[in-house]
């Protein structure tokens, strides 16, 4: 009889994940049937939890995902509480009072905007149903506001453990949460100066938000929580960064900067999200970039704000070949050893001759090379002087500079990178 009842707690125990952030179901269908526990045993599932990892939730009975793509904002699921719509409502009526309730004033605040897509989408927005009654629900927001201040109550995480408001559940491979239930109650904190909130975590399985997803659906990373080039969200925080990025640009700034290069066209070849055309266009150059990874590319469009017509989504080759257009300077990262490697549909030199032909001023490259765990044998000849040379044997280009070294050797890559940026130019 002991026996038996030692092996159907060790069944149950095997449906549970304990983790740092708490207990969650394994079990989908479990989970929806014992959904009501937390509320039943909250402080099993009770966490104080910073306001800034609290990312904003769905609307109605729509996850944040399900909102983001509906509405098209695919962003929300990163946007911290602490800048959230409900945030800057109360920040706005803190600075003006009540003329921020003066005509044409509230429905330029993201709250009404944001509270009139849900009464458009699902018929209602907390107990509105007209576009006429969210003044008089934002105009309660505020006074509550107004209440608290004047009760001196500004700790709400003290407020909330019997009886906790606030709902989330985690956000996968990060720090970070989705907010279930709870915005309003989370901004009036904020705005009152709490930076924790004890919060009742649910006990589900993790969730993507849509950048996550498109991130782990691109080629490079496979599946991995990493980022190709660094991106700037709350949840991707935790990733490791593949390439830094910014020490290869300033190499190429101090470059253009010396020969006082301010403007002109620029592309980078397999571009990936497009760090470096969103910082180039950002310095005043026509940027364009072009990789055949369409998940990459739309990580880069969401994540940056790069315009459709920045980049291009095509195979390489084929858009090298068509030669549309001379660009003053060429990048050219990381693509030339899958060229070498024989992974390619054309051999490593017909490939730099192409890039070659396309490029007006200077090309930036680097490429794998000989000391890199990965290529110790399939680029044993490859280092940064017999790369040098087999550019200026392989390329009409008058000079090939070593600029320095990129700093990307770090984990989980420490014996991978620390490559040579190459600068290939028609001097005069």
């Amino acid at each position: 009889m002991l026996k038996g009842a030692l092996q159907r707690m060790a069944r149950s125990l095997e449906r549970l994940s304990f983790t740092d952030e708490g207990v969650f179901f394994r079990s989908y269908r479990l989970g929806q049937h014992v959904a009501g526990l937390p509320k039943r045993y909250p402080a099993l599932f009770l966490r104080e939890i910073e306001l800034g990892k609290l990312l904003m939730g769905g609307e109605a009975q729509y996850s944040s995902a399900s909102y983001a793509r509906v509405t098209g904002d695919l962003l929300r699921p990163s946007r911290p509480i602490t800048q959230s719509p409900h945030v800057e409502l109360l920040k706005a009526y803190r600075e003006s009072g009540e003329s921020l309730f003066l005509p044409g004033r509230l429905e330029a605040t993201s709250y009404y905007k944001n509270a009139a897509k849900c009464i458009e989408l699902y018929g209602s927005h907390f107990g509105a149903k007209d576009p006429k009654d969210i003044v008089h629900k934002a105009r309660s927001f505020c006074n509550l506001l107004d209440r608290e201040q004047s009760n001196g109550n500004g700790n709400h995480a003290e407020t909330n453990g019997s009886d906790p408001q606030v709902v989330v559940r985690r956000i996968a491979f990060s720090d970070c949460y989705e907010i279930l239930e709870g915005e309003h109650e989370l901004a009036l904190a904020f705005v009152q100066g709490t930076r924790e909130y004890e919060c009742l975590v649910q006990p589900s399985a993790p969730v993507l938000t849509p950048i996550q997803q498109m991130i782990v659906d691109s080629n490079w990373t496979m599946g991995r929580p990493e980022v190709y080039q660094p991106i700037a969200a709350p949840e991707l925080a935790t990733w490791p960064a593949v390439r830094q990025c910014s020490d290869r640009l300033e190499m190429m700034m101090s470059w253009l900067a010396a020969r006082n290069i301010s403007s002109g066209s620029y592309l980078d070849i397999c571009c990936s999200y497009g760090w470096f055309v969103a910082e180039m266009k950002r310095r005043g150059f026509q940027a364009f970039g072009v990789d055949r990874d369409t998940a990459a590319v739309s990580v880069g469009r969401l994540a940056y704000g790069l315009d459709p017509t920045a980049n291009k989504i095509t195979e390489v080759i084929t858009f090298l070949d068509k030669k549309e257009k001379l660009f003053d300077i060429v990048s050219c990262f990381s693509i030339l050893h899958h060229f070498v490697r024989g992974h390619m549909r054309c051999s490593a030199a017909d490939f730099i001759r192409k890039v070659d032909a396309v490029t007006g001023t200077v090309l930036f490259l680097d490429t794998g090379e000989s000391h890199e765990d990965w290529f110790k044998e399939s680029l044993a000849e490859w280092d940064a002087e017999f790369i040098k040379k087999w550019l200026k044997d392989n390329t009409s280009f008058s000079s090939v500079e070593i600029l320095g070294i990129d700093s990307d050797n770090v984990f989980p890559y420490e014996k991978q990178y620390r490559r040579h940026l190459f600068a290939c130019s028609r001097e005069e």
